[in-house]
């Protein structure tokens, strides 16, 4: 199998601002000049973290699918400086149209069933709006600047982030349509579990939680409200805007003039570009959990012991090593991990060389050799949940085949 290390990206340009898209409809970046839009930039092993989500609701069961990107069932293509995603999920067909203008972005949804299906969709965003040097030396440092502030009106929440660091520009991310609920961080959307499942630990849930959190993960999210699709085309619209000048502490949102749907278009699904992925990073293989007595006999010496509900979660052996289990992984934010490190460590030099593992997966990575800032030889993880996977030396295995 041969692969091109080559970014082959089409862009839509508005007003300054720039949408980047892989021939896969997953979104690379949306900047506008040099600064950094979005906080984690898409490729074609993981798609993109901005994302809409489609749920249908079936006898006490939640099925999802994102729309956009290399992991959904859309086919994509640009046509009249819009971006057209289609497909069909659990007999629903639906078609996501986004355009920009002006320093705005739009998500027009358009959802068509023969069938009554019970669903909704959920937009997520995640966010920098920082200059993009900023972003790449540390998106925790970049989150750790941006004030949330959350709205509500007739059509539901209107969600609001300010950049404090640099130049102070505002975003904004609303809908047209009824939107019932909100996130406003990465950490309540993915969940700890995500490290795991490799599944968004919310859209399990009926409802977002609707409150302000704020780690080291901005993603902003909107659910729609419940619908009954049933012989007749729905619209779902979301937006965002971007306010590039200078804004003092937010105390309302921008108003924004709504953009009407047209209802009477015709609802077709067209033939249009589909790639699929080599690789599939949704189906990780990860460990049985060990009971007390499988890790009392690989470790028949344990001190420190530090237990949760009769599971041991990590322990220091005769040697002084600390040994963590995944039950401890999967209950803090900040990953475990290894720094490997070779040569003399009292006196600097080019001789020393380092790297670190990570628990969930990732052998190796920030490959080092003396400085640690400029002489790498490999990538560092960019998330802390392990979003990406394509940072760091992986194992992929293939079944049947």
């Amino acid at each position: 199998m041969k692969l091109h290390n080559k970014k082959h990206l089409t862009h839509l340009e508005e007003g300054g601002i720039t949408v980047s898209f892989f021939e896969t409809g997953d979104i690379y970046e949306m900047r506008y000049h040099d600064y950094q839009i979005n906080l984690l930039r898409g490729n074609l092993i993981d798609g993109t973290t901005m994302n809409l989500y489609l749920r249908t609701f079936e006898e006490g069961t939640i099925f999802y699918t994102k729309l956009i990107g290399i992991d959904s069932p859309s086919l994509f293509t640009i046509k009249h400086n819009q971006a057209v995603y289609q497909g069909t999920f659990r007999d629903i067909h639906y078609q996501v149209i986004f355009s920009i203008e002006a320093f705005r972005w739009d998500f027009s949804v358009s959802l068509y069933s023969d069938k009554e299906v019970h669903c909704d969709v959920i937009y997520g965003q995640d966010i920098a709006i920082n200059h993009k040097g900023a972003v790449f030396n540390s998106e925790a440092y970049t989150v750790q600047y941006i004030d949330y502030k959350a709205f509500k009106n007739d059509n539901g929440y209107t969600l609001c982030a300010r950049q404090n660091q640099g130049k102070t520009m505002l975003l904004q991310l609303g809908s047209h349509s009824k939107n019932i609920a909100y996130a406003t961080d990465g950490f309540q959307f993915f969940g700890l579990s995500y490290k795991e499942t490799h599944e968004p630990e919310i859209l399990r849930s009926e409802l977002l939680p609707s409150e302000i959190y704020q780690y080291e993960f901005s993603y902003f999210a909107l659910q729609s409200e419940k619908m009954i699709i049933h012989k007749d085309v729905q619209h779902i619209h979301f937006y965002g805007v971007l306010s590039p000048e200078d804004h003092d502490i937010i105390k309302e949102p921008l108003k924004v003039e709504f953009k009407s749907l047209d209802k009477k278009k015709p609802f077709k699904i067209n033939q249009i570009n589909d790639y699929r992925n080599y690789l599939n990073t949704q189906r990780p293989i990860y460990g049985n959990r060990l009971s007390f007595d499988e890790v009392k006999s690989l470790y028949p010496v344990m001190d420190q012991i530090e237990m949760k509900d009769q599971q041991v979660l990590s322990f220091f052996t005769s040697n002084h090593h600390h040994v963590v289990l995944k039950e401890k992984e999967l209950l803090v934010e900040r990953p475990h991990g290894h720094l490997h490190i070779h040569n003399d460590l009292l006196n600097a030099s080019q001789n020393v060389m380092a790297h670190t593992n990570f628990m969930f997966g990732v052998f190796s990575s920030h490959a080092v050799l003396g400085n640690s800032s400029f002489n790498k030889f490999s990538g560092d993880i960019r998330n802390p949940l392990n979003l990406h996977k394509i940072s760091g030396l992986r194992i992929y295995i293939k079944k049947d085949g």
